[in-house]
């Protein structure tokens, strides 16, 4: 299964793509079937998908708005609905698409005195009777083959209307708050269930099911499933214990081959049968939550959290699962702060705060390939209290990061080398920026480091100069009331912009600061700038451009109450600015990425679920943004960099006991045991999976590389069982001496043994391996190391061998001109001084030895 590159995403230009998860990381609310293996999947920022049993399409969309329902008369006669309820344009806040089986159509939705309302669930009757229901409100709307128009249902109702269903052409059932149930029979309207009044609602009905008029179920937000009865009454069930802790919400409703009914929830599906209700718990075993379903046949499909989309299939002992995304479990387990480019590597240097997290971790390298910890942290950071304030990295072994443990140690700063953490001492004139929450470097190689109070900067990282004091540059305001600062950036030695909390900017010349004050001022998050201007953005979607020493306001940004941006990036598509919307209103909460451009600001992506946590540039110049939900339980991450070449999202699911190839990669699976799921992998060439660390890696790696990655749980395990790999035939990319590392569940590479059986060009592994990070590489070809013999005093003989790896042994024979070659038994090369040692005891006759390749 293959996406295209240029197929643009959910909420993403043409260009841009989500990385990890894959195929797409935004939420997904809306499914509908028109088959076992032919499912469409719509959720946030435009998202719409389909699945066909072996490959996602993205569809390409103009719209950012979210998709809340979906149904169809069949595959070429879909409709989807939705809206963004925060929209600036009143008149502009609905969404209808139809598709007809070549493209999706937006059409005009009715309005209500001037505006249009989002829109929550859709059911197509005919090509010429289509319902939806409208957020917040009584009345829905119907389309006729020509338009839609509004209906005014005539009964006294409350509250919103949530959803609907049919049991053909003449039964209508909308469902909502306050319990309330409608049914329309023919032409005729009546309230057959209302469980509350007034303007409070417990009870919200979300979902049914509803083959036939005998068969029409629907579920509320508490566990409570309802049955209509032939005369019209409703009867309830309780599925759930009731209580207060227990989510009950019922997403999808499905009435299975084996009798029982099937009830989606966030992370359970709950099946009821005879009055009573068996729980099969999945929180734990999956990633993210379920935000809505759709039957299928004989299977469900549950959709959720950052693009999450699940496969059910009851088998009589819990239900078969089967995750149909990839690469969702990338475990950045502490609470983001901020990235920073890793030097000439592709990728970046994540920290944030790991207090209170379990297993938690402050700091982590990421790059489109995927995340990892960091191999060592700081001496004495207390990973439970840990909170990384601010971070700088030259490179892979030049690493500074400002942190403390929070309630007990003292703020620190430390250097990493490339093989230890080094404290930079406290004992010069000036204390170091233990506190810095940003650094700079200049390009003529001086650093700068921004704490609240104080602007610092050193050309050796041990000893620092004080270039700013907010407390001796405001001797007459008081302690408590000097402006912190909070944002930092510069173009050169002469040219440093700090913004306080005043709110003002700071100019540096080299030789003074002055203050610059801004037009309609707002609290500043970020400065930054390119050749030709220089930008600062805060809260409100407030962005100015500086023009002439004054900073200006630039119209355009919807700049709103809580509309706040969180970061400023300088990249190759330009000035990025990162917004988050207010999360309380529907359509709010989520991601927009606008590009500055003189005094124009220009909308690239909007839609994008995962609360903004970082962003940065990487090395060539591409952008990264780290979106983050639920303190690192789930995480995306957005870039502009191409995909990696033969990026491959294909169905695992092998037949019997035979080898499945893993797309064009040259690498082969075996299930040895019985698979429980048949999920998707993602697949693809990689030219550094990772930055080498030599503390990661057990040796380098060469260019020829794949990655493996699959779909993990929210612990982190496997949705697989481990698998046997064979590399081959021919070993191809990898060369002659493929090589297998596999990421473990520890969080430490590990090197996989590979034996070549029966053809040299064949390498399998001897055991099962893990797949929740898998990389099979070759090892760089490197010139035969000569072999040295030196005799010992003793009558010993110490031989010895330079070379990159382990990768070579001893074998020894009696006659040098027999086949009879053997490995060296009962002694272990050593590694020291960089080179190989064995030495070999009096043998008491003649032998001959030779170094061999394993």
């Amino acid at each position: 299964m293959w996406i295209g590159a240029a197929a643009a995403q959910g909420g993403l230009p043409e260009g841009w793509r989500f990385a990890w998860p894959l195929p797409q990381g935004n939420a997904l609310y809306a499914a509908w079937a028109a088959g076992p293996e032919d499912l469409f999947v719509g959720g946030e920022g435009g998202a719409l998908l389909r699945w066909n049993g072996e490959r996602w399409t993205a569809f390409r969309l103009s719209t950012h708005k979210t998709i809340f329902g979906i149904h169809g008369l069949g595959p070429d006669d879909v409709w989807a609905v939705g809206g963004d309820t925060y929209a600036a344009d009143e008149a502009d806040r609905a969404l209808i698409l139809h598709y007809d089986g070549q493209k999706w159509t937006e059409m005009p939705a009715p309005d209500f005195l001037g505006t249009t309302y989002c829109l929550t669930g859709v059911c197509a009757l005919a090509p010429d009777d289509v319902w939806a229901t409208v957020y917040g409100s009584t009345s829905v709307i119907h389309y006729d083959g020509r338009s839609w128009d509004w209906v005014f249902i005539p009964l006294a109702l409350e509250g919103e209307l949530l959803g609907v269903g049919a049991v053909g052409p003449d039964h209508l059932f909308f469902f909502g708050s306050h319990g309330q149930i409608v049914h329309k029979d023919g032409d005729q309207w009546r309230l057959e269930q209302k469980l509350e009044e007034g303007n409070f609602s417990w009870t919200l009905l979300q979902s049914i099911w509803a083959p036939d008029l005998a068969h029409v179920y629907i579920g509320d937000n508490h566990g409570g499933l309802y049955h209509r009865e032939e005369n019209g009454t409703w009867t309830h069930y309780a599925t759930t214990s009731g209580s207060l802790f227990e989510d009950g919400s019922s997403y999808c409703i499905w009435g299975g081959p084996d009798g029982a009914i099937y009830i989606v929830g966030a992370s359970v599906i709950r099946r009821f049968q005879n009055g009573s209700t068996e729980t099969l718990d999945y929180e734990g075993r999956i990633r993210g939550y379920w935000y809505g379903g759709t039957p299928a046949g004989d299977r469900l499909y549950a959709v959720g959290a950052l693009g999450v989309v699940h496969e059910f299939v009851p088998d009589g002992q819990g239900g078969r699962f089967s995750p149909l995304t990839a690469g969702g479990g990338q475990k950045i387990q502490c609470e983001i702060h901020g990235a920073v480019p890793l030097g000439e590597e592709r990728a970046a240097l994540v920290y944030g705060s790991s207090a209170y997290i379990a297993e938690g971790w402050p700091l982590y390298i990421v790059s489109p390939e995927g995340a990892y910890r960091f191999p060592k942290l700081p001496e004495g950071m207390d990973t439970y209290r840990a909170r990384i304030i601010g971070a700088y990295a030259r490179g892979p072994r030049d690493i500074l990061v400002a942190w403390e443990n929070q309630f007990s140690t003292p703020p620190e700063l430390d250097w990493w080398n490339g093989k230890a953490w080094i404290p930079v001492p406290a004992d010069g004139l000036v204390r170091p920026p233990t506190q810095a929450f940003a650094f700079w470097e200049s390009p003529s190689g001086v650093l700068y480091a921004c704490e609240d109070t104080r602007i610092l900067k050193s050309e050796d990282r041990e000893q620092w100069t004080l270039l700013r004091d907010q407390f001796e540059a405001n001797p007459d305001i008081p302690y408590a009331d000097v402006p912190r600062l909070t944002a930092f950036w510069g173009r050169s030695d002469k040219e440093i912009y700090a913004a306080t909390a005043a709110p003002a900017i700071l100019r540096f010349d080299g030789a003074d600061w002055r203050t610059e004050s801004l037009s309609q001022p707002e609290a500043v998050r970020a400065i930054c700038g390119d050749a030709e201007n220089v930008y600062a953005v805060g809260v409100n979607g407030a962005v100015w451009r500086r023009m002439a020493g004054a900073w200006e306001r630039i119209p355009g940004t919807d700049a709103r109450e809580g509309n706040d941006f969180t970061a400023l990036v300088a990249a190759s598509a330009g000035v990025l600015a990162v917004q988050v919307t207010p999360s309380q209103y529907t359509g709010g909460g989520l991601a927009r990425v606008w590009r500055l451009d003189g005094d124009r600001a220009e909308l690239l992506a909007a839609g994008l679920s995962a609360r903004p946590a970082a962003a940065t540039a990487l090395s060539d110049g591409s952008f990264f943004l780290l979106g983050q939900e639920s303190w690192g339980r789930r995480n995306c991450l957005v870039t502009d960099a191409p995909p990696p070449e033969g990026m491959n999202v294909l169905r695992f699911a092998p037949d019997g006991e035979g080898w499945v190839p893993l797309g064009d990669s040259g690498l082969s699976a075996y299930a040895p045991a019985d698979l429980t799921a048949r999920p998707v992998l993602a697949v693809w060439r990689a030219a550094a999976p990772v930055p080498v660390f030599s503390d990661l890696f057990p040796e380098a790696i060469s260019p020829a590389a794949f990655v493996i990655r699959q779909e993990i749980s929210e612990g982190g395990t496997s949705t697989l069982p481990p698998m046997r790999l064979r590399i081959g035939p021919p070993a191809g990319p990898f060369g002659s001496n493929p090589t297998l590392f596999t990421y473990s569940v520890g969080e430490e590479w590990l090197l996989s043994p590979l034996s070549g059986a029966p053809i040299p060009e064949i390498y399998e592994t001897a055991e099962a391996v893990p797949l929740v990070s898998c990389v099979a590489a070759g090892v760089p070809e490197t010139e035969s190391p000569s072999l040295q013999i030196a005799l010992l005093p003793d009558g010993a003989a110490r031989l010895s061998w330079s070379a990159p790896a382990d990768s070579w042994q001893i074998e020894w024979t009696e006659a040098i001109d027999s086949d009879a070659w053997q490995p060296l038994q009962g002694v272990s090369p050593i590694y020291e001084e960089g080179q190989w040692r064995v030495q070999v005891a009096p043998a008491g006759k003649t032998a001959f030895y030779r170094l061999r390749r394993k």
